[in-house]
């Protein structure tokens, strides 16, 4: 089952090898936690330093999907992980690396309290601040609608299904989680048997709970 919520933006590829998937999971961690401090060294070196105001032109060319970028801001709810994994997914389809979190959180020009809340979300706003920043000088309407807002109705479609299967599922879901009190190995153990027994060494607990759940490797509870 796959949520928006939930969504990732590297894929993992499943191992037989117990181990191999454990040091997979330390390598991704690992990676992230540079990642977020090249990021906060660079926020750092910048100082408060006030972004520059967009340019008249990108501004012309990201209104004219005020519609669709709308209906992605609703159908994420604002969620900063729902965003930036469509961030992510409109990099990598034009060949450049996935934005870091702490970059994703500048992009958006999110304060630190709002970094702070779970679950962290953006204004529609600041998802227009974002995108402000996208166009390059020599893109039209349609190059960026290619580059850029085909990925964004692409997300929006899959966030706006993901939400109705959701509220279908939900009252499964709560009683799941109430029967097992949120413990993370119960809820483990209840994926894994929708899962075929090959992938079961390549997802676990540890692994489950940064890339699924979204919490520390180590957590026991899930609220």
């Amino acid at each position: 089952m796959r949520t928006c919520t939930h969504a990732r933006a590297h894929t993992l590829t499943f191992s037989q090898d117990p181990k191999a998937a454990a040091a997979a999971a330390e390598a991704v961690e690992k990676a992230q936690q540079e990642a977020m401090a090249k990021a906060k060294e660079a926020a750092a070196a910048a100082g408060s330093k006030i972004p520059a105001p967009p340019k008249p032109e990108a501004i012309a060319i990201v209104d004219q999907f005020k519609d669709e970028i709308k209906a992605m801001h609703e159908a994420t709810g604002g969620r900063v992980t729902a965003i930036h994994n469509t961030f992510c997914t409109i990099c990598q389809a034009n060949g450049r690396p996935p934005i870091p979190p702490p970059a994703m959180g500048q992009l958006l020009e999110l304060t630190k309290e709002e970094t702070q809340k779970q679950p962290v979300c953006a204004t529609e706003a600041q998802l227009f601040k974002a995108l402000y920043k996208m166009p390059k000088a020599d893109d039209s309407a349609d190059v960026f609608k290619d580059k850029v807002i085909s990925h964004l109705i692409a997300s929006t479609v899959r966030c706006a299904h993901s939400k109705k299967q959701i509220e279908v599922l939900r009252p499964a879901l709560s009683a799941l989680h109430s029967g097992c009190g949120g413990a993370t190995k119960d809820l483990h153990a209840f994926f894994m048997d929708l899962m075929t027994e090959e992938q079961h060494s390549a997802m676990p607990l540890d692994m489950w709970n940064m890339h699924v759940m979204r919490v520390h490797p180590q957590v026991c509870v899930c609220v």
